[in-house]
């Protein structure tokens, strides 16, 4: 509750506790006066006013010339620890909202640091996957290479024991035509020779 609040509350409640104190308590006075002998009663109850307003106006007079400047000054001293108040409160809100943006920064900082570590681990994983795939597939190249060169080589070395086969085929015809013109030659000569 802000202090002017109170203050205008303590006014009225005030005002009202004296206003019920004067509704209550005027009818029990009276105005009197003295003639010289004696006191006469002039007036009774809210009739003093009338008979008495040379002394009700400037009593009401002096009470609102003491009474609204003391209220003034207690308002506007209200006023200003309320506007205080009101301050520190934006003062302290204000400060909250820095550090509740700190720490949301802090955070946000974090979790990108964190994402950007996490993605330089995952290149970097990647980049050593990739080189180890690379890696085997130029030894699997280098593999087949090798084979496609010993299949070659094989290819000639058959082909040498093909060629030399051949050679060996047409030295055994030729052994084997020898030997049949040999043993034709013989046979002739054997014949020949029976026939004589």
């Amino acid at each position: 509750m802000s202090l002017r609040l109170f203050i205008i509350l303590l006014t009225l409640g005030a005002l009202g506790f004296c206003g019920y104190w004067v509704y209550m308590n005027i009818p029990l006075f009276g105005l009197a006066t003295w003639n010289g002998e004696k006191w006469d009663l002039a007036a009774t109850g809210w009739s003093i006013f009338k008979a008495g307003w040379v002394f009700a106006v400037p009593g009401i007079g002096l009470a609102l010339a003491v009474m609204l400047p003391l209220q003034w000054l207690l308002y506007q001293s209200a006023t200003d620890t309320d506007h205080a108040n009101e301050i520190e409160k934006l003062k302290r809100d204000c400060k909250q909202q820095i550090e509740t943006l700190q720490f949301s920064l802090n955070t946000a900082e974090t979790q990108a640091r964190n994402a950007m570590k996490a993605a330089e681990n995952e290149y970097k994983q990647r980049n050593e996957q990739a080189e180890n795939l690379a890696a085997q597939a130029r030894n699997e190249l280098q593999k087949a290479q090798n084979m496609q060169q010993q299949a070659v080589n094989y290819a000639n070395q058959c082909e040498l024991n093909v060629q030399e086969a051949a050679q060996i085929a047409r030295r055994a015809e030729k052994k084997k035509n020898a030997a049949r013109g040999m043993a034709e030659r013989r046979k002739r000569k054997l014949a020949r020779s029976e026939s004589i």
